[in-house]
């Protein structure tokens, strides 16, 4: 078997014989690919974030807003403040984590203005419920959590978003 010496010549690489001094760039398949890679992960990214929208933020607007609907009963019944305090203190924890990692902005402190403005939409709704119930006479607990519960959910993206465009 005879060996075949391959002639490898290097410096004719390195030589300046380019027009202008310019290496031009091509563009193979790989870099078309990595486009339409990118689309798909666009879009995957927009489906994980309603996900998380949807199955994580929600229910942690929820507990929040169940916090703050508790005030509703503490104006008009005045139940034991000790007996419900730990439970609210730890529901306010839990929700105000569940719409931090809903968002996405587990690492920026700023966007805790979103639970925060939760809270306090709910308490301000809870205490004008109140005031209707006590004009009024009618208490309709259920219907005035449920039919309140769209505003803060609103009221949190709404904060979000402006949180965004700072």
């Amino acid at each position: 078997m005879k060996k075949v010496k391959l002639e490898e010549n290097f410096e004719s690489f390195f030589e300046d014989d380019f027009e202008n001094r310019q290496i031009s760039v091509f563009q193979n398949e790989t870099t078309l690919e990595k486009v339409t890679n990118s689309q798909n992960e666009n879009s995957l990214d927009n489906f994980l974030s309603l996900i998380k929208l949807i199955f994580i933020y929600i229910p942690g607007a929820m507990t929040i807003h169940f916090v703050g609907m508790v005030i509703y009963f503490y104006i008009l019944f005045n139940p034991g403040v000790t007996e419900l305090a730990s439970g609210l203190i730890v529901g306010g924890i839990v929700g105000t984590f569940l719409t931090m990692f809903g968002i996405g902005k587990t690492n920026d402190l700023s966007y805790l203005k979103v639970p925060a403005s939760i809270l306090t939409g709910s308490v301000l709704i809870s205490i004008i419920f109140a005031l209707i119930t006590a004009f009024t006479g009618v208490e309709m607990t259920g219907i005035f959590f449920l039919s309140s519960f769209p505003l803060t959910i609103i009221l949190g993206y709404i904060v979000k978003k402006i949180l965004d465009k700072e």
